[in-house]
């Protein structure tokens, strides 16, 4: 007797009891892939447990085993991770299995009609052939068995010259084809060749099917990755400067941006030299093909490394078998090969920690919870090392070396800090201050590169007091107060938090002002302005648009514009990113802040509020100052790490969600979860929100994902969906 758990995503179908034939008894284990009827329809599943004693009413037997299957580790973490995510085990597990499995294949079991036994036929085939109704009717009955199959492996041509054939007949042959014998002395000299490489260097296919007719060339399919290949360094690089322990142990070292790869490169050689594995984390594709490119060059001879990530296909499917059967050395990926299987002892490296792209959201690929939290359980359940790598980390795991679960390395310190200006803009009414602008020109004039930091591109502005600069809040949540729409700056003040509005004749709680004006430069407006005010081309730079990113000056997002050093670095509106209307704003400005310290010559800052702890501690490079000024904050406010957040986020018709919300707020308001309210999610105007507060995940978790089950097994129409601790909030 087995329990699957099929790969449904859904929260309403949990694991299912089977009985399993003695012919396929052998090697069916936690782990193994099988398929497994639901409504008379083979379904893949995944096997949980194979008990002795099982459900009496499990009278249904597993139909077939596939030749692939994850580990028990892996199929334990899968399901520590969806207690924790709050999704459902079927999601994530899917999440572990390469993507792009055949699930359209199947096996003649019986005597179907026109097929032997044994043979495999697409379902496209069937359903024409016997027709739908027919098709189910034996699939039901087990006469056709679902195949599934891993995405196939890539192959190409390629050439081989026959051996064995004396010169002078080769002669005698080709003496009056002189491109044939050209191609025949070409492999000759370099032996078997793919055959794009012969047509890309001017030899005509033509020429290689009369080598072939005359018996000189033979030709064969040869399966190809080029995700997998094989390191030729030689002489192993110098390790990292601190200890990479293996296996256990999760480890910290903060690192220079410019000195991320370098790191990582180091890290895995020290492991790889003791023998283990090493699974490398990278948020983007781009920086993953450039470790795994440095690795290629560095790493001893014969090590096998292989690549993972969204954009090799379906060569994902080659690499992950080649790493679940301890092909591969090493497995460099983003956040989608975290949960890939390793049958060797590894360690986990993890670049820059606090990019969101560590982390999918709701209805994209991946998983609804950071790499930083599945390696962690990975390391607890599977006993590997982590390690991670980051010139700022989330305060989420600088609190973690705080409670004695992180080991913080020394730090590598940056060399030269740049010189940095903080202008004070309080009482001004300018965007631009003579500061920055002679910066500037002092820069073009030496054909060097300005680079200007805008937070947004979006037209809402954030209002400010003109006396003292402080950021004017809402008096209901305590969310900065914002103006968007038709009227700009000049429109009506709403909270971004809670809806609510400005009271018209309530002072500054600071200074006692009544004087406002707005901070909010988009890069449009900045770009536009900047133009007017240097007399010269300004680009802008986004994850949308790139116009004119070549030029001296550059208006920018952070993540686009701060990849590259420029000359001076200017940031017209600090205050912009201080004083956000998310719970992590100061997290996230003061990593804007010190990368932009880190590629600039020199850095310009404006501000309305210099003394701002996170401002100056960000241009000063100290952030544990930072850390030990905002973790007590978040701790007064039970946010997390000290306390934990569910996002429910609610769609369908109006009366059906609002019966949802009560249902919800019933449920939560009880056994120390307290919940919100309904607002408008202003990601998604159709969906309405509601937020469960904890300080324990195990208990917020659980609830949050009981009440998506309860959800998915209803008569109501709505969907919900959880996110557990969200980065951003």
């Amino acid at each position: 007797m087995v329990r699957v758990q099929l790969l449904l995503r859904t929260h309403a179908l949990p694991a299912l009891s089977y009985t399993l034939p003695e012919r396929l008894a052998a090697g069916v284990e936690v782990g193994s892939v099988v398929v497994a009827p639901l409504s008379g329809r083979g379904r893949l599943g995944v096997v949980m447990a194979v008990e002795e004693n099982g459900d009496d009413r499990a009278t249904e037997p597993v139909r077939a085993v596939a030749d692939f299957s994850l580990n028990s580790g892996v199929v334990a973490l899968c399901e520590a991770v969806a207690r924790g995510a709050g999704a459902s085990v079927a999601s994530v597990l899917s999440c572990a299995l390469p993507p792009g499995i055949s699930t359209n294949r199947y096996t003649v079991a019986g005597g179907v009609a026109g097929y032997s036994p044994g043979a495999i036929v697409h379902r496209r085939s069937l359903k024409r052939a016997l027709g739908s109704e027919r098709l189910k009717t034996l699939e039901a009955r087990g006469e056709l068995v679902l195949a599934p199959a891993l995405p196939g492996a890539k192959t190409e041509e390629v050439a081989r010259a026959a051996g064995g054939i004396p010169a002078d007949l080769v002669v005698k042959k080709l003496g009056r084809a002189p491109a044939q014998r050209r191609l025949l002395e070409r492999l000759a000299e370099r032996g078997e060749t793919p055959v794009r490489e012969l047509i890309s260097c001017g030899f005509k296919r033509q020429t290689l099917r009369a080598l072939v007719g005359r018996g000189l060339v033979s030709l064969e399919e040869q399966r190809c990755s080029e995700s997998i290949f094989v390191a030729g360094g030689g002489e192993r690089c110098d390790a990292a400067t601190g200890p990479v322990e293996f296996p256990g142990g999760v480890f910290l070292r903060r690192v220079p941006t410019a000195r991320l790869c370098d790191e990582a490169v180091a890290a895995v050689a020290r492991v790889v030299g003791s023998g283990a594995g090493a699974l490398v984390l990278a948020p983007e594709v781009a920086r993953v093909e450039e470790i795994a490119g440095r690795l290629r060059n560095e790493l001893p001879d014969g090590t096998r490394i292989g690549v993972y990530h969204a954009g090799i296909g379906d060569g994902r499917g080659e690499v992950w078998r080649e790493a679940a059967e301890g092909g591969l050395d090493v497995l460099v990926g983003t956040r989608a090969a975290t949960l890939t299987p390793l049958s060797k002892p590894f360690s986990v490296i993890i670049l820059d920690e606090p990019n969101p792209a560590h982390r999918a959201r709701p209805g994209h690929e991946g998983v609804p919870m950071h790499v930083r939290d599945i390696s962690a359980l990975r390391a607890r359940i599977e006993g590997s090392g982590v390690l991670f790598l980051s010139p700022c980390p989330s305060l989420r795991l600088y609190a973690a070396v705080g409670a004695g679960r992180v080991t913080e390395l020394p730090a590598e310190h940056h060399g030269l800090w740049p010189g940095i200006r903080l202008v004070d803009m309080r009482g001004t009414g300018s965007s631009f201050s003579r500061a920055l602008l002679d910066a500037c020109r002092r820069t073009l004039e030496s054909d060097g590169t300005v680079g200007v930091v805008v937070a947004r591109t979006s037209s809402s502005s954030y209002v400010v007091c003109r006396g003292c600069g402080r950021t004017r809040s809402c008096s209901n949540c305590n969310e900065p107060l914002s103006t968007s729409g038709d009227g700009g700056a000049d429109g009506p003040a709403a909270c971004a938090g809670c809806g609510g509005g400005a009271l018209e004749d309530a002072g500054c709680a600071r200074c006692g002002s009544r004087r406002t004006t707005t901070s909010g430069a988009t890069v449009e407006g900045v770009a536009f302005r900047l133009r007017e005010k240097l007399g010269v081309t300004v680009g802008r730079l986004t994850a949308r648009e790139s116009v004119d990113a070549d030029a001296s000056v550059v208006v920018g997002t952070p993540s686009r514009l701060l990849e590259v050093c420029r000359d001076v670095v200017a940031v017209p509106d600090a205050d912009d990113m201080l004083f956000g209307d998310r719970t992590a704003t100061a997290e996230r400005a003061f990593r804007v802040l010190y990368r932009a310290a880190e590629c600039a010559g020199s850095l310009v800052v404006q501000t309305r509020n210099p003394e701002d702890a996170t401002l100056r501690a960000a241009v000063r490079g100290d952030y544990r100052a930072f850390a030990s000024g905002e973790l007590p904050r978040l701790r007064s406010l039970g946010y997390p790490p000290f306390g934990h957040l569910a996002r429910l986020s609610v769609r369908g018709p109006a009366t059906e969600v609002h019966r949802a919300v009560e249902s919800i707020s019933a449920r939560a308001d009880r056994g120390g979860v307290r919940s919100s309210g309904p607002v408008a999610d202003p990601r998604n105007k159709d969906d309405w929100l509601v937020l469960l507060s904890s300080r324990s995940r195990e208990t917020v978790a659980p609830l949050a994902a009981d009440i998506a089950r309860q959800a998915a097994r209803s008569s109501w129409r709505v969907r919900i969906t959880v996110e557990i601790d969200p980065e951003e909030m």
